[in-house]
């Protein structure tokens, strides 16, 4: 159903026309969404599904794995059973998502796993692969410094001090609300969902996806989707919004 709803809201936006999935990369999604007790991701489990939903449209056809809520003695297995499923070559687009801490380290319902725990999970899973990687969690140029195999490049949402918190379209203020399209007030009518993380705002602002195809247009893509988060805070000084800090490129 969220799948649905998130197809419903592409076509409010302006799409491009569909690409062929002959050349694009896989997407995996991993957000650890639920954790008993304390605050859900669902703000990024949103973003997560906006982006797979951005896939099927851009590139029919498209190879894409969602994982939701691993635990610290799975993680490793799934993301490379999910990452094996692609064909040999196959370039990997990674969106990651996690309660994670200042040092690193990920917080799962049941258990931690160390920074370098996870960054070796991800790493095995992609060695041999050109890899983008998303980091959408708190603290998440925590890694950036990380020894991550050859032809892995990285964004980070949020330097290694920041938090990283949710957008809400609708009940943050006028000023924020003012900037998306579509309207927010349509997405709740249409019950869409309207709070995401913020590389969910820049997928709904038009940050088109259809450069990730190759790896030699990766750095020219992120340095736009930098370019359109400056105009974000520029345009709302008054809510502080994530950095985005790269490596690997």
């Amino acid at each position: 159903m969220r799948t649905v709803l998130l197809m419903i809201l592409l076509g409010f936006l302006a799409p491009p026309s569909p690409a062929t999935a002959q050349n694009a990369p896989g997407l995996v999604t991993v957000v650890n969404e639920r954790y008993p007790g304390r605050t859900g991701l669902v703000p990024w489990a949103a973003t997560a599904g906006l982006l797979e939903a951005q896939f099927r449209q851009t590139f029919p056809g498209s190879k894409i794995v969602s994982l939701r809520d691993t635990e610290p003695d799975t993680l490793a297995v799934r993301l490379r059973e999910a990452v094996d499923a692609f064909p040999q070559g196959m370039p990997v687009i990674l969106y990651l998502a996690s309660h994670q801490n200042s040092d690193g380290s990920w917080e799962f319902a049941r258990g931690t796993l160390s920074r370098g725990g996870v960054i070796r999970a991800v790493s095995a899973a992609v060695e041999g692969r050109q890899t983008l990687i998303f980091n959408d969690s708190c603290h998440a140029a925590a890694w950036e410094k990380a020894p991550w195999p050859e032809g892995v490049r990285c964004v980070f949402f949020g330097s290694a001090r920041e938090l990283n918190t949710e957008v809400d379209l609708v009940n943050d203020s006028r000023a924020v609300a003012e900037l998306f399209v579509p309207e927010p007030r349509r997405l709740r009518q249409e019950k869409l969902p309207v709070v995401y993380s913020f590389f969910g705002v820049l997928l709904l602002r038009g940050a088109g996806i259809r450069e990730l195809e190759k790896p030699g247009q990766w750095k020219e893509w992120v340095g736009a989707l930098d370019l359109e988060a400056e105009k974000i805070r520029d345009a709302v000084p008054m809510r502080k919004f994530p950095a985005l800090v790269t490596s690997g490129f």
